[in-house]
């Protein structure tokens, strides 16, 4: 082999790390912190691998433009606005146009309607599926998620019965 391959070799997987990682600063850096409720996504088996499973539990009822959204399923999302007064965020189905330009975050219903995933360490699995169960099962049970412009979503932490968990190590508060 030749040197100049072996320098390619070598320097080709730091940097796909290295975009790995800017990439995810800048998602970061544009996106906007909000708390949502959350519920079990499957009560017989919340833990799966490394991962807590669990889905968005918002009020389809509340909305701004219910002729609007069920018309056209695809142009909707949720109207994000933060409140003072409880711990999630206040979730309207509008319009994915004025959720744009009136709320403080717009999340498109297909990437609520899915399951998100949380890693927790294998020592503490068992516990936090059970905390996620007596949480969800008190209305205590909150994801805080980062959502960029584009509506792209990813969990943050979770907060269980007042206690918050961070998916990196040693985080937890």
């Amino acid at each position: 082999m030749s040197r100049n391959l072996i320098r390619v070799a070598l320097v080709l997987p730091l940097l796909v790390v290295v975009f790995a990682i800017a990439r995810a600063e800048l998602f970061l850096k544009q996106s906007t912190e909000f708390t949502l409720p959350i519920g079990g996504y499957d009560p017989r088996d919340l833990l799966h691998g490394h991962y807590l499973q669990f889905r968005l539990v918002l009020d389809a009822e509340h909305t701004e433009e219910r002729e609007a959204c069920d018309a056209n399923q695809e142009a909707c999302c949720w109207c994000l606005t933060r409140t003072q007064d409880t711990p999630a965020a206040r979730a309207e189905r509008a319009t994915c146009r004025s959720a744009r330009e009136l709320c403080d975050g717009a999340l498109p219903l297909k990437a609520a309607d899915r399951s998100f995933r949380f890693y927790v360490p294998e020592s503490q699995a068992h516990a936090l599926e059970n905390e996620l169960r007596d949480a969800r099962a008190a209305d205590n049970a909150y994801a805080t998620f980062a959502l960029d412009p584009n509506g792209e979503v990813r969990v943050r932490e979770l907060t269980l019965a007042g206690k918050r968990y961070s998916s990196l190590p040693g985080a937890d508060r």
